[in-house]
């Protein structure tokens, strides 16, 4: 055992919440806000109570010399915010904390005085009566400025009648009154802020080691990402951006993000960010470019991203890129901090020649993932269903291109751009077939790494799979299909893609479809599991019209096409409706052209089929939807190995 002493890199101490709050500010690189407003409750009742809670851990951020005794320093969170920000929040409305026995109390003391006084005019008092108070003692709880408030907020519940003395309504407003200064007083001494002594921990080692801290400290709580560590970490490493339309919008997403950190702290002051400064100065760190570049990726790639996850997509996506740009595994990306002179070097090359290659792979994917749906309000306005796609499979699609643009070899640049274009070609292919293959489930990092760091010669998409290869994939997927009935992300994405293959021809522009069930879903519900039958899978989704769609519920196409018009049904918008579905269903029917793309089945077999049902047996169903699903798995393929 080493007798080596280890160097205490830290203080114990404490400090008033006067003094905390005028010393203290919040790294940006600190993660939202995360507490309930349970937690931030029981943290407030801990506080009221008198019980110990968790030491806040400070930096000090001024100053070459660390002297935690010095009053002028002042000193970063690095630990804590959120019981700092949950101390801000009551400060500024302590009557959203004030509750239990104490308000019950006070609520019972405002009813007294308020029916006894009912009771003396002659008055009833109700159980409306009763709850019009609680209603009205709940926002004076809430009303910081309650002290001033007056008779006319609550004279409905003192009624004045011929016979009852001023004096008598004069002395129970002087009680309400009096009430409500005793409420204030209460609230306001709940808790004070100003005789709180708050158990901090003041850390003396290096900034450089900050991330380490934070990550350990958060091990047994809510985990920090190692985007955020890093983003810790790298803080104080800082280049120029150039000045163009895409790093100016880097720059307007840092803000807006800052922006929106700041809204959720509430007044909490954030260390070293000027709006005014930053757009000046064009200063950023490695992570805000990682974070930047990031949402740019996301908003140029919405065929295959969806950027409803925010923050965390355009970090995973960001700093993946970053770290195929410098040959970075993606298991070891804190690495990427080394090659920051080459990234501000060459920052405008990167983004303009990533955004390319994005471009290029959302255009291929673009036709394909396209939900088919008319825009009332924008022309331009895309959707697209993104459920086979995941962050790890996207970014190998830029690895693969990056890897072939970068390759240090004797090849011209002709024979590199026909590579290219052969393998974004073939990214729908395994877009495709890495789903069915359930590729990257529980691959991680290590399967993206191997698409650029693995030597000389790379995984990559460059050679398309064999017609054989695509069609094993295919029936592997539709063999181990669970039974169903509802629709999911990927059934529909699925769909989508086939649909856009198969039966383009079905879409008209000015028109919406929707995902439906071919045998209505309403006929499979108490039976699917029981005989397997995979009722929202491939085999039985198909999208059709949203007007046809209005009337067919329970309706095959031939039933909705030779749908009458019913009694009562012979004016308005209904009739209307009605018409235009029947109309569309006919045109569809009578097309078997149409029909053969879609794979629908024929008439006669599904009449077989509810015949069938009807007396119990669903094996003609299962036969139905199984068959088509073989069909168009056979069609999937052959358009797919055609593209």
């Amino acid at each position: 055992m080493s007798n080596e002493s280890v160097e205490i890199k830290y203080e114990s101490g404490s400090i008033s919440y006067s003094d905390l709050k005028n010393k203290v500010t919040v790294p940006e690189y600190q993660r939202d806000i995360v507490w309930t407003d349970k937690a931030k409750s029981d943290f407030i009742d801990a506080l009221a109570k008198g019980f110990p809670f968790g030491s806040l851990l400070l930096y000090q951020v001024n100053g070459s010399d660390v002297n935690v005794k010095d009053k002028n320093n002042e000193y970063s969170i690095i630990d804590g915010l959120q019981r700092y920000s949950t101390m801000r929040e009551f400060e500024d409305d302590p009557g959203s904390f004030w509750q239990g026995n104490s308000s019950e109390k006070m609520l019972k003391e405002f009813l007294r005085v308020f029916q006894e006084y009912n009771k003396q005019v002659g008055e009833s008092w109700t159980s409306k009566s009763e709850e019009d108070v609680k209603t009205w003692y709940a926002g004076l709880v809430k009303n910081n400025k309650r002290a001033n408030v007056n008779i006319k907020s609550y004279k409905g519940f003192l009624p004045t009648k011929v016979g009852v003395s001023q004096d008598d309504r004069d002395d129970a407003v002087a009680k309400i009154q009096d009430l409500i200064t005793a409420l204030d007083n209460k609230i306001n001494s709940f808790i004070d802020l100003n005789t709180l002594k708050i158990p901090v921990i003041y850390f003396l080692g290096s900034s450089d080691e900050l991330a380490d801290v934070f990550s350990g400290l958060n091990k047994s709580g809510t985990r920090l990402s190692k985007y955020q560590v890093f983003t810790a970490a790298w803080s104080h490493e800082k280049f120029k951006l150039d000045n163009n339309d895409d790093t100016n919008k880097i720059i307007s997403s840092i803000i807006d993000r800052f922006e929106r950190m700041k809204s959720d702290r509430g007044n909490i002051k954030i260390t070293n960010f000027n709006i005014r400064e930053f757009k000046e100065a064009r200063l950023i760190n490695l992570a805000q470019f990682a974070y930047g570049l990031g949402k740019l990726i996301v908003e140029n790639s919405p065929a295959l991203l969806q950027g409803t996850e925010g923050d965390d997509l355009y970090n995973e996506v960001g700093f993946g890129t970053l770290g195929i740009i410098t040959g970075t595994p993606s298991n070891k990306l804190s690495h990427i901090i080394e090659k920051i002179d080459d990234i501000s070097k060459n920052h405008v090359q990167i983004i303009n020649e990533v955004l390319s290659i994005v471009n290029e792979i959302n255009a291929e994917f673009d036709p394909l993932t396209k939900k088919r749906i008319k825009y009332l309000n924008s022309e331009n306005r895309k959707e697209f269903e993104t459920g086979l796609s995941s962050k790890l499979k996207f970014l190998s699609y830029i690895a693969s291109i990056w890897k072939i643009k970068h390759r240090k070899n004797d090849e011209s640049r002709l024979t590199k751009d026909a590579e290219i274009t052969n393998t974004i070609k073939n990214l729908p292919i395994y877009y495709v077939i890495d789903f069915l293959r359930r590729t990257w489930s529980g691959s991680g990092d290590s399967r993206l790494n191997s698409y650029y760091t693995t030597g000389a010669e790379p995984r990559s998409y460059t050679k398309k799979p064999s017609e054989d290869q695509i069609m094993a994939a295919f029936n592997s997927y539709a063999e181990n299909e669970d039974p169903s009935i509802r629709f999911t992300a990927k059934t529909k994405a699925l769909t989508t893609i086939f649909a856009n293959l198969s039966y383009p021809k079905c879409f008209q522009p000015a028109n919406s479809y929707d995902f439906e069930h071919i045998i209505a879903a309403s006929y499979l519900k108490d039976e699917y599991q029981d005989h397997g039958i995979k009722g929202a899978g491939i085999g039985n989704a198909v999208l059709l019209d949203t007007e046809l769609n209005k009337i067919k519920q329970t309706k095959d196409l031939y039933e909705t096409a030779s749908y009458k018009i019913k009694p009562g049904q012979n004016r308005g918008r209904k009739l209307d409706t009605i018409r235009i579905a029947t109309k569309k269903a006919k045109e569809l029917v009578s097309d078997s052209g149409r029909l053969d793309e879609m794979m629908y089945p024929s008439e006669m077999e599904l009449e077989e089929a509810y015949k069938q049902m009807g007396q119990g047996d669903f094996t003609v169903v299962k036969k139905i939807i199984d068959d088509r699903t073989r069909k168009v798995c056979n069609r999937f393929v052959k358009l797919l190995f055609e593209m």
